[in-house]
């Protein structure tokens, strides 16, 4: 297979890209990756990595489902487990068409809804029973609300509903009241309205921090968490129509955007963990960002980040296609500057953060670049089968899913 080749010369054979940072602190970085990841022996090959029948074995019907008995968001299990689990689903439904995967995606919903809040009939610290999924995992103050883990636990059964929509016979045979779920996640979303802000320029929208972390109160929510509130607006909106949320949707995807500073050598975007309002972005080399406005955001929440634009640009919302190019050779200039599968653990590439084994976990998110520019495609899949020998059900589910987009 042509994929392979490239994979198996791969530690030699570098792509002729002009590295943004200096060769020699490169070089540091790829020693230090390599001792933190040992190399996948025998390198398998594209079609045995992605063989569905050992996740379709563990996760499909109700011997997965009942290992959630006792499920809840306490520790964020549900926000950082479970939702990527469910996105694997959808992802795995369009990538083979097999309603098994929506099947058993009611069922973990089920799961989920009954670990909610108010169903539980637990409250967060300040004596409110709220419809989500609160944490006492990350506040002093006790049990809190978090805008991005009410965004990234309903997207994707907002997602379920979206491939389900028009599928009245299955509908039927799984017991799924439509519009009782989307009652329910719309009541979730909008708890977070009263954290909502227009502005400040025209167009653009953003989500203040209120009763979490203390050091954020009144600041504008980190990218990461507006992006995961926006996926679930932007598919509210397509299946109820609700404008309301197409507009508080584009106006984050405006907000990010108008935030974004561009690396010239790479004519890449790259940005901060959060932004405030006022936040001018800049222009420049590697070394004149990192001086100007600090170390990017490291890859993990930078794929959550990204992941509203890829979604808005696909609709042909807010991102055009020089936008989305940019995103893409944030991944292919900056992430992953050669072939070789060794990624940096931030995406403006900085060779001086450590290669990360929390943040470098699942970087098949960034996939969703792939129809935007095709090359992301195989400096990831050099990453997952050289260093990544077991891969998890989203990375699995998007390799999947892009593999034809990907020329592969």
């Amino acid at each position: 297979m042509r994929l392979l080749s490239v994979f198996l010369v791969s530690v030699c054979c570098f792509c002729s890209v002009s590295l943004a940072w200096e060769e020699k602190d490169q070089a540091a970085y790829e020693k230090k990756f390599l001792e933190a990841y040992p190399r996948t022996n025998p390198i398998p090959t594209l079609d045995a990595y992605l063989d569905l029948k050992s996740f379709n074995q563990n996760y499909l019907g109700d011997g997965y489902v009942k290992s959630l008995e006792g499920l809840n968001n306490d520790e964020a299990a549900i926000a950082w487990g479970t939702s990527y689990q469910m996105m694997a689903y959808n992802e795995l439904y369009r990538a083979t068409g097999n309603d098994d995967y929506l099947r058993t995606q009611k069922k973990v919903i089920d799961v989920v809804m009954a670990a909610r809040d108010d169903k539980r009939k637990v409250a967060l610290f300040t004596g409110e029973v709220a419809p989500i999924w609160s944490s006492v995992k990350y506040s002093e103050r006790g049990r809190c609300a978090y805008a991005v883990h009410t965004g990234i636990i309903t997207y994707p059964m907002y997602d379920f509903l979206l491939l389900i929509k028009d599928k009245t016979a299955l509908q039927a045979e799984i017991g799924l009241d439509y519009k009782s779920l989307l009652s329910l996640l719309e009541e979730s979303l909008n708890f977070h309205k009263i954290q909502w802000v227009n502005g400040p320029g025209e167009g653009e929208g953003y989500y203040l921090a209120r009763n979490q972390e203390p050091i954020l109160d009144g600041k504008a929510l980190p990218i990461n968490r507006l992006a995961a509130m926006g996926r679930s607006l932007w598919i509210s909106w397509k299946i109820t129509g609700n404008t309301e949320h197409r507009d508080m949707a584009t106006g984050i995807g405006r907000f990010f955007k108008n935030r974004l500073s561009r690396q010239t050598d790479c004519d890449a975007y790259v940005w901060n963990y959060m932004f405030d309002p006022d936040f001018t972005p800049v222009e420049g080399d590697s070394k004149t960002i990192k001086e100007k406005i600090g170390r990017g955001e490291d890859i993990s929440h930078g794929s959550l980040s990204m992941s509203l634009p890829a979604m808005l640009a696909e609709d042909g919302q807010v991102f055009d296609a020089t936008d989305m190019a940019r995103f893409g050779r944030t991944l292919t200039c900056l992430i992953a500057p050669k072939s070789d599968g060794i990624l940096r653990s931030h995406l403006d590439g900085d060779p001086e953060a450590n290669p990360d084994k929390g943040l470098l976990a699942s970087p098949g998110r960034w996939l969703r670049l792939t129809p935007f520019l095709p090359e992301v495609y195989g400096r990831i899949a050099a990453f997952e089968l050289n260093f990544q020998p077991t891969p998890g059900g989203i990375d699995l589910a998007l390799l999947t899913l892009y593999r034809k987009a990907g020329g592969n």
